[in-house]
């Protein structure tokens, strides 16, 4: 199973929504999109994705001198990957900016030194053949597991100025982040015409973009993105509940800083994707591409 979110992208808000402190302001929520895609062709950061499956045995097993039928334990595998995180404009057939990178590290194997990966992720970021651009977006496939996402960290972009006012919103509630209050709006694409694309094994399903939005009171800030897609497999109900967090960079725009995301089927936790991403860098296209290839890796969150 390999979901993969394909984004480039959010409508007036709802009628009943007259209250000032309960109107999103899509305005502001468009130009915070707007120079987070600005900001997109000359950022690299550092990604650690932890990974943890469930996989649960659907065959029964007779115990000796027992006649019970027993269900074997579910079995968990988990997995660590390390890589150099970068963005690209995919211009066929539509064009949507993609997530690319190049692993460092899967668990305590060493793919690549820190400054080799950021040398060719660098190098494939500047390129113009789409051969290159296709091997970086290939390259983390191989080392995941089945439950492999990408592209979550760019759901800012589903509200650009082109996009905002093709969605639904509705007031849900407003509560704090320690002393920040929220606001909290649920979303609803209108149309099919952009959707989640979720590859199940060697299925494609689409699904309505929806979720939650959390909106900073003070400032009008989108500062957390929930996205809940909802699709079909044979005979089985899938959920993926994936969240993304942002916060403002020195840079100016909002940067992405951890992506959670975890899979139902048929109300069953089954996997659990978290994306952690630090050091947050911008280069200068036109410049040798010189600067820090070497920091230290975020501290572990357990």
């Amino acid at each position: 199973m390999r979901p993969v979110l394909l984004l480039g992208l959010a409508c007036p808000v709802f009628a009943g929504l007259a209250n000032a402190q309960t109107a999103l302001d899509l305005s502001v929520l468009s130009s915070r999109a707007q120079s987070f895609a600005e900001s997109l062709p000359n950022s690299v950061c550092t990604e650690i994705l932890r990974q943890r499956e469930v996989r649960y045995e659907s065959r029964l097993r007779i115990r000796p001198n027992d006649p019970s039928l027993v269900a074997p334990p579910p079995k968990v595998i988990e997995r660590e990957i390390v890589s150099d995180l970068g963005y690209v404009l995919e211009r066929v057939p539509t064009p949507q900016w993609r997530e690319v990178r190049e692993v460092v590290r899967v668990g305590d194997k060493q793919i690549a030194t820190k400054e080799k990966a950021r040398e060719r992720l660098l190098f494939g970021l500047k390129s113009e053949r789409d051969r290159d651009r296709h091997r970086l977006l290939s390259e983390f496939q191989k080392y995941g597991l089945d439950f492999t996402v990408t592209d979550y960290g760019l759901s800012l972009l589903m509200f650009l100025p082109t996009e905002v006012r093709k969605f639904d919103y509705e007031f849900e509630k407003r509560e704090f982040a320690g002393a920040e209050a929220m606001q909290v709006f649920l979303f609803r694409r209108r149309d099919t015409d952009v959707s989640v694309t979720v590859f199940n094994e060697k299925q494609l399903t689409h699904a309505r973009l929806e979720g939650r939005l959390w909106i900073r009171e003070r400032d009008g800030m989108p500062l957390r993105i929930q996205l809940l897609t909802r699709t079909k497999s044979e005979d089985d109900n899938i959920l993926d509940d994936g969240t993304v967090e942002y916060e403002p960079s020195r840079f100016g725009p909002l940067v992405a800083t951890g992506v959670r995301l975890v899979r139902f089927i048929n109300n069953k936790p089954t996997a659990e994707a978290i994306y952690q991403y630090s050091n947050h860098q911008r280069f200068n296209a036109e410049a040798e591409l010189k600067f820090d290839v070497d920091p230290e890796e975020p501290k572990r969150q357990d």
